[in-house]
């Protein structure tokens, strides 16, 4: 690959060019190998040509400039880099940003939250309706939805790619995927693959008209009403609704409702107060959520013991300070550290159905 650097400076006479490979390795090219290609009195470029062929993935750079004097100009100035991204196939491409995407959750800002669990949400609630990289966030159900939206932003502009067919509804599927297998156990048993099978989705800009979309503008946080399962549902609607959504049985929808494993519930996005979440751990995919959700002593228990889970009341949230509905919640523990379900999630283990 040639890397050329044009500069609107006639007095420049060393260029350097200094990169980051795909596997961590730092690497400079100077006067020896960049050279000069032209200057015509206003402006000077310089060329390097780099081997990218022996490894895929993301490469990263910046140029540093001296002049006559020996001062030094560094592009970018705020000690960033460019990037690039080099993959022979759609395989490759896909890899390269799934390792993008768990250097992303690694490096966030645990005062904001755990973005694995973030990117799981954000990957359901995109999903309602067809995966299509586009959530409505003006409605209230998606509030909090705008910070894996903006963290998944760099990603999608850097390894979104027409030639391969790798869209921005694939990345933000491959986000949850991620987020989902990275919280699980380390070593742990049952620990499951979270593969991305196949890629391809299209936005909901190539899939809707633009009168289809909130605001008449379908972008990624614009996309078209989807309504949300409520967390009041009860037995039947929930398993009716799952059914009607995503083609699940009983067995499947149980098992998707464990992702709650994940993550809090705060006031301002869903109106539940949550910090500790549901059952205090709310960085690791396990099957503690099921633990808390049923009684008895063993899983050989009667089934009238399981169905009644130890400890659980019903709290009152007043939200009056945000803009979410009051709301009546299922809590253990004493306050601060309680653990939180909501009445779809009670409704699993009791089968309960509106008059």
């Amino acid at each position: 690959m040639l890397m050329s650097a044009t500069a609107l400076d006639d007095n420049l006479n060393r260029v350097r060019f200094l990169f980051r490979l795909p596997n961590g390795t730092r690497t400079s090219y100077g006067d020896a190998v960049a050279s000069q290609v032209s200057n015509n009195g206003d402006q000077t470029t310089w060329e390097v040509a780099v081997d990218t062929t022996v490894l895929s993935g993301k490469y990263r750079y910046r140029i540093e400039m001296r002049d006559d004097n020996n001062n030094m100009v560094e592009y970018p100035s705020n000690s960033t880099w460019f990037d690039f991204v080099v993959a022979d196939t759609a395989a490759e491409l896909v890899a390269a940003a799934r390792e993008e995407i768990a250097g992303i959750i690694d490096d966030f800002d645990d005062d904001l939250g755990n973005l694995a669990a973030k990117f799981v949400r954000h990957g359901f609630h995109d999903c309602v309706g067809g995966c299509d990289g586009c959530v409505d966030m003006t409605n209230g159900d998606n509030a909090g939805l705008d910070i894996p939206i903006a963290s998944l932003e760099p990603v999608v502009n850097l390894y979104a790619h027409p030639g391969y067919g790798f869209t921005r509804a694939d990345i933000w599927v491959l986000a949850a995927l991620e987020g989902a297998s990275g919280s699980q156990p380390d070593g742990g048993a049952d620990n499951r693959e979270f593969a991305m099978d196949w890629i391809g989705r299209p936005t909901c800009e190539t899939l809707n008209t633009a009168e289809e979309c909130i605001d008449e503008l379908c972008t990624q946080d614009r996309g078209p009403h989807r309504d949300l399962p409520s967390p009041n549902l009860d037995t039947k609607e929930l398993l009716e609704y799952f059914e009607t959504e995503f083609g699940f049985d009983e067995r499947d929808t149980v098992a998707i409702m464990g992702a709650h494993t994940l993550g809090k519930l705060y006031p301002e996005n869903s109106g539940y107060d949550g910090l500790n979440g549901w059952l205090g751990n709310t960085r690791q995919l396990e099957n503690g959520y099921y633990e808390d959700l049923v009684g008895g002593a063993a899983a050989t228990d009667a089934v009238e013991e399981l169905m009644k889970g130890s400890g659980w009341e019903m709290a009152f949230v007043n939200n009056e300070n945000f803009t979410t509905p009051n709301r009546w919640q299922w809590e253990r523990g004493t306050n601060p550290n309680h653990f939180v379900m909501v009445n779809s999630e009670t409704y699993v283990v009791n089968c309960m159905q509106s008059a």
